[in-house]
């Protein structure tokens, strides 16, 4: 009979569950970027605290109680089942050579669920996580021909999400093999007004509202070099074991020579004596050879590599063009419309969605230092939507961060179990605006406080970073960014012995 020892946490998993499918949908409506415009709008960064403290640093990273979205390879390593869920708050400061303005905003990150087949062999999972957010509003004064002054107004919300399934194996020894696969859906309204300050002219109004979805794939591979490369007959405890094993045989022999019985073979005995002290010293020196690759460190090396080939969704848009009036110029919250200019419904299309690939290399000494960089690169000059290219730019990605952990079993003082973590990260991303294609830097910090012997964590990461330039007429985005974590691991499914 298989007992739900953690029967405690579906309540907990249920009630993640409600909220983040709620909270996602109120998340893109309150994200507001100028930037979110273009594309799919602005991609959101699929990490996990850990990953994001330390610059967004994960393709090569693994963990035994936590997750990485980075890269799929990684869900094999997973030692317990692991519920993990992500709150972000985002303050802005918009720029450019006149003025600024200032927006904040709230949301669920992610929600994520998986569990060992093997425990840091194989795994499974799933999850929600955004993939894009929509949601801006610039207005424009201008004066047509005749003089008159018009407010262009450009609004839009919405965004993309991802459902997935991950899965993820060792096929060899220290590789380890991964696929993610996503259920992408969601909705973007894209909107420009034409605005007018004399009631004799009529307002228009173009509304674009495009839903789309498809399956999106992520592969990746992790290979890990260790630096002491011990199998289990290279425990010293085992060595040990043999040794003792030997030295009571010798005692026997010894017992047995002391007997007056001119039967034995006197020589035999000494032959047998000389052969097992012989390899008692040979397991002496290899037991020292042991212990000295102890002492100078244990290493290891993480080289990772992830692949999400083009995609294309299927889309559905309905495009309705209007002329109205507000029922109050100033208030305008009420709407007469007058006529319909252009309607289309339910044009099919398609969304083709970039070629993605990365790389990342992570050294670790034991469980206290974690160091490691990562590069991507998008192609997103191949992405179209309905025929249009929207005039990106392939985009690319380098960051690199470390961790350290004082001391992971000194349960004697709580803030050695401690996780700290520091990151940069710099990149160049798809807008390609006035001619000229906009950069992105930051810098992240972040720390864990792990709960029941670190079974369960909270983790904190802040960061703080530019986006854009206010050259050229464009806006720089200045912006913080708060990220808390919860993690939640035990062994789901035990057997019971008694009933």
């Amino acid at each position: 009979m298989i007992s739900l020892r953690a029967n405690r946490y579906f309540t907990c998993l249920l009630f993640l569950l409600a909220v983040t499918a709620s909270a996602l949908v109120h998340a893109q409506s309150t994200h507001s970027s100028p930037y979110s415009r273009y594309g799919i709008g602005d991609i959101q960064y699929p990490g996990i605290n850990q990953t994001l403290g330390m610059g967004g640093t994960g393709i090569g990273l693994y963990s035994n109680l936590s997750l990485n979205f980075s890269n799929p390879a990684s869900y094999a390593r997973l030692q317990f089942t692991t519920c993990e869920a992500g709150l972000n708050a985002n303050f802005v400061e918009y720029r450019n050579k006149v003025q600024s303005q200032r927006d904040n905003s709230m949301s669920v990150g992610y929600f994520a669920l998986a569990f060992p087949l093997k425990s840091r062999k194989s795994a499974v999972g799933f999850g929600v996580v955004p993939l894009s957010n929509v949601g801006y509003y610039i207005d424009d004064l201008q004066t047509n021909t005749l003089g008159n002054p018009e407010l262009h107004v450009y609004e839009g919300s919405g965004g993309l999400n991802q459902l997935f399934v991950t899965a993820a194996a060792t096929p060899f020894k220290n590789l380890t093999a991964g696929i993610h696969l996503s259920t992408l859906f969601g909705e973007i309204v894209q909107e420009r007004r034409v605005e007018f300050f004399d009631a004799t002219f009529l307002n228009t109004r173009y509304t674009d509202a495009r839903s789309q979805k498809g399956l999106y794939f992520t592969f990746g591979l992790q290979y890990t070099l260790d630096s002491l490369r011990l199998s289990p007959a290279d425990s010293l405890k085992e060595f040990r074991r043999k040794i003792v094993v030997i030295e009571d045989s010798l005692g026997i022999l010894s017992t047995i020579s002391r007997k007056p019985d001119n039967t034995l073979d006197t020589a035999g005995f000494s032959v047998a004596r000389e052969s097992l002290k012989d390899q008692a010293r040979k397991l002496e020196a290899a037991s020292k050879k042991v212990a000295v690759r102890r002492q100078r460190g244990n290493w290891n090396l993480t080289a990772g590599f992830t692949l999400s080939p083009m995609s294309s969704l299927s889309a559905s848009r309905n495009l309705v063009g209007e002329t109205f009036r507000y029922v109050d110029n100033f208030a305008k919250d009420q709407v007469i419309i007058k006529d319909t200019i252009a309607y289309t419904e339910n044009e099919k299309g398609d969304v083709n969605l970039p070629l993605s690939v990365g790389f990342g290399l992570t050294l670790r000494k034991g469980n206290q230092w974690t160091i490691g960089t990562d590069i991507r690169t998008q192609n997103w000059s191949s992405f179209s939507t309905y025929g249009e290219s929207d005039s990106l730019a392939n985009s690319w990605r380098w960051s690199a961060g470390a961790q350290f952990v004082p001391d992971e079993r000194g349960f004697n003082s709580y803030w050695k179990q401690m996780q700290y973590m520091a990151g940069f990260h710099y990149s160049q991303s798809f807008l390609q605006l006035q001619g000229t294609q906009l950069t992105e830097v930051g810098v992240s910090i972040g720390a864990g406080f792990p709960i029941r012997r670190g079974l369960t964590s909270i983790r904190f990461m802040a960061e703080a970073g530019k986006r854009g330039t206010v050259d050229s007429g464009l806006l720089e985005e200045r912006f913080i960014r708060f990220t808390m974590n919860f993690s939640l691991n035990d062994r789901w499914f035990i057997k019971q012995r008694y009933d």
